[in-house]
């Protein structure tokens, strides 16, 4: 059975933090390798949905959405407003309502808010997966061509390919929109589909670590270009999922990486409210200093997640397709 979720996702909310803190390749690396792993896992679920159930309940899979990401997602948004009033920040007209409306990924250079750059990521796993599920549902068996074809035009319009948006570079951040940036997410759908065959698992186990390596060099390699990335995170996912009894699986299902995976959305959350996204500060006064910030994103996200968000949680049950710690065997091997 597959094993902790949480421990997973523990490797892109790594990433993504580990953003503040240096550069890796063009600093999207973090966010892409979560970007990979959510597709992935987002996909297995609706593959082991479709599998006990025959269906997939839309309406289900947006309420579970709702209830887990917007909640603490206004929550924060709520902060800047009240640092306006107390005279800590200054907004300008359109900072704010871009992230209010879930398209700050969209938002110009000049209307993004430090503290709340980071939401460009939700802001495209959001519009992706508004469209995935009902792909998935209405088209069954062409979904994956779907897949295919965003990652077709993802490639098409980005920097490695043929720059169709580098016009508008100078006023927006290009790469955040969500074509091109739906990519690895998409890559990560495609993964979970390979996952679903078991002649491709078989071949994956014969090779897998070979694959793996060779994916790796990716990263180290500065000439790498970002798709070498996404394959590289998709191999790193595969791997992982597939070998339930690895070193590493045991390591990311350590206890405390574990409990730290439970709160990876608060950290994401808080450490951009309260870190500030790097150490550019807007306003001489919030957020604090880095380091500072980031320790207080750690205890915000200890008691968001237990005062606030686990309490929210619970209501999700009632939209749920199983009753039961038995769903998720569906989706072993």
């Amino acid at each position: 059975m597959v094993g902790n979720i949480f421990a997973r996702r523990i490797l892109g909310a790594s990433g993504r933090r580990s953003n503040n803190l240096r550069q890796s390749n063009d600093g999207r690396a973090g966010s892409n390798f979560f970007f990979v792993l959510s597709g992935f896992l987002i996909t297995l679920l609706l593959l082991a949905e479709m599998r006990s159930t025959g269906t997939v309940s839309l309406s289900g899979f947006y309420m579970r959405r709702i209830l887990r990401i917007f909640p603490l997602y206004f929550l924060s948004l709520l902060i800047a407003p009240i640092l306006q009033y107390i005279g800590l920040i200054r907004l300008s007209g359109c900072n704010y309502w871009y992230a209010f409306t879930y398209i700050i990924n969209f938002a110009p250079k000049e209307c993004v808010l430090t503290s709340y750059s980071h939401f460009w990521s939700l802001a495209v796993e959001e519009h992706f997966y508004l469209i995935w599920p009902l792909v998935f549902l209405l088209f069954r068996r062409w979904a994956l061509a779907f897949t295919v074809l965003v990652i077709l035009m993802c490639w098409i319009v980005s920097e490695d390919g043929y720059s169709l948006f580098a016009a508008f570079s100078d006023k927006y951040y290009v790469n955040r929109w969500t074509i091109p940036a739906a990519a690895p997410i998409a890559i990560g759908c495609v993964g979970a589909y390979f996952c679903n065959n078991k002649y491709l698992v078989r071949t994956f186990d014969k090779v897998g670590g070979i694959i793996v390596c060779v994916s790796l060099f990716t990263i180290v390699y500065p000439w790498a270009n970002i798709f070498g990335i996404y394959l590289a995170a998709l191999g790193v996912t595969i791997f992982i999922f597939l070998k339930q009894r690895s070193a590493v699986t045991r390591v990311l299902e350590w206890r405390p990486l574990a409990w730290i995976g439970t709160i990876s959305y608060g950290l994401y959350v808080w450490q951009g409210v309260l870190g500030g996204n790097g150490t550019y500060r807007e306003f001489p006064v919030f957020p604090p200093p880095l380091y500072e910030g980031l320790a207080w994103a750690f205890v915000a996200s200890i008691a968001s997640y237990y005062l606030f968000e686990k309490p929210i949680m619970r209501l999700k049950h009632r939209f749920s397709w199983h009753r039961g710690p038995q769903a998720m065997s569906v989706v072993t091997r």
